[in-house]
């Protein structure tokens, strides 16, 4: 891993607070991780960009395709079998925070890839592998910025999601909301 793609330590160390929170409720907590990472997020991002060129080029050649759907089904019996032996996997809602919009992004627009992967990083696992996951608010930085803590859990135990996920609101224990909030459905 590059350290440019390593979790802010600002993240990492509110989200290690909300893990030992849940340790609290009489989780047992082990540090693991899964083989063929960086393999398995390339097939994402194969996948993702084949379904746009699917859209545009039917008939372009999916040789790519075939690849990243081999390496999503060797991660899927890799999920399988540390699911038999973990509820679930926890990891941080994003390597890093929010980039800074500078007026010129309103009129323009904003594009920077590695930010854009490192808010993606921990979310491809589920998107390519169809397990379910829930993503928790449970700090904010210094600077005001949230903070989330992402829960995976075998598929179809969504109902596992929303107990801890219920912990994790307790975790939390305000309603304050972010410095700049915006009402969507208000």
């Amino acid at each position: 891993m590059t350290e440019d793609m390593a979790c802010d330590d600002e993240i990492l160390a509110i989200c290690q607070k909300a893990v030992k929170f849940l340790e609290g409720f009489g989780a047992s907590v082990i540090d693991m991780s899964l083989p063929e990472v960086e393999e398995m997020r390339v097939a994402h991002v194969i996948c993702i960009l084949s379904e746009m060129r699917d859209f545009l080029h039917p008939d372009f050649n999916k040789h790519f395709e075939q690849m990243a759907n081999r390496q999503r089904t060797r991660t899927m019996a890799v999920l399988r079998e540390t699911f038999a032996n973990v509820n679930c996997l926890i990891t941080p809602g994003t390597a890093c925070c929010a980039p800074r919009i500078r007026s010129s992004d309103l009129l323009t627009g904003f594009s920077d890839v590695r930010t854009t992967l490192r808010t993606m990083r921990y979310m491809q696992l589920a998107n390519l592998t169809g397990i379910p996951a829930l993503v928790v608010p449970v700090g904010y930085t210094v600077s005001g910025l949230p903070i989330s803590l992402q829960i995976m859990a075998k598929w179809w135990d969504e109902a596992l999601l929303f107990r801890i996920g219920l912990k994790l609101e307790q975790f939390l224990n305000t309603k304050a909301k972010p410095v700049l909030y915006y009402d969507i459905l208000g």
